[in-house]
């Protein structure tokens, strides 16, 4: 760096005209180096619609919907068969089971189908799979109806605002 700024100072061109460029390369290199880390963790297509056993962790606050609950997990293991699996580890799930109640933090035992998540393509609207894709979601499912969820763990300390938050949400509805 020292060099490069000595090289521009011989040159008599000013600091912030040679800045400009090197700026623009490391963006262009961040972005594309953060993206292709995104496009690796991946659904593999043999596995999608197929049904997973999943232990995962609920991410965030679970969301009420009219056809049950919606909530992100992160993946802790995934297997099928019996067999470990690599599927993405962060993942979208819809339940419609209303005795299934999870909370942020909680751990969970889950039988899961699983999606490449797909979205409308309406030039003009709201880009749901580009949403997905920020949210670093590479896959979406619901949890089966065949095999009860099991609560393996509770929530940690790491969750304690989530939990504040759920609780109040749930007073002030």
């Amino acid at each position: 760096m020292v060099a490069l700024a000595a090289g521009a100072a011989r040159l008599d061109i000013p600091a912030p005209v040679w800045l400009v460029p090197l700026f623009f390369v490391a963006g262009v290199v961040w972005v594309s180096l953060c993206a292709g880390l995104i496009l690796q963790d991946e659904l593999p297509p043999e596995l999608e619609g197929r049904d997973l056993a999943v232990v995962a962790r609920i991410a965030d606050i679970p969301q009420t919907a009219e056809f049950g609950q919606r909530f992100e997990v992160d993946v802790l293991r995934a297997e099928i068969d019996g067999a470990a699996v690599h599927v993405p580890a962060h993942i979208l799930r819809n339940s419609h089971d209303l005795l299934f109640h999870p909370h942020a933090g909680e751990t969970w035992r889950l039988l899961v189908r699983l999606q490449h998540p797909h979205g409308y393509q309406n030039p003009g609207g709201f880009d749901y799979e580009g949403y997905l894709f920020q949210q670093r979601i590479r896959a979406k499912g619901y949890v089966r109806a065949d095999a009860a969820p099991q609560r393996l763990d509770e929530a940690g300390a790491w969750f304690d605002i989530d939990r504040l938050r759920e609780r109040l949400g749930a007073r002030i509805r």
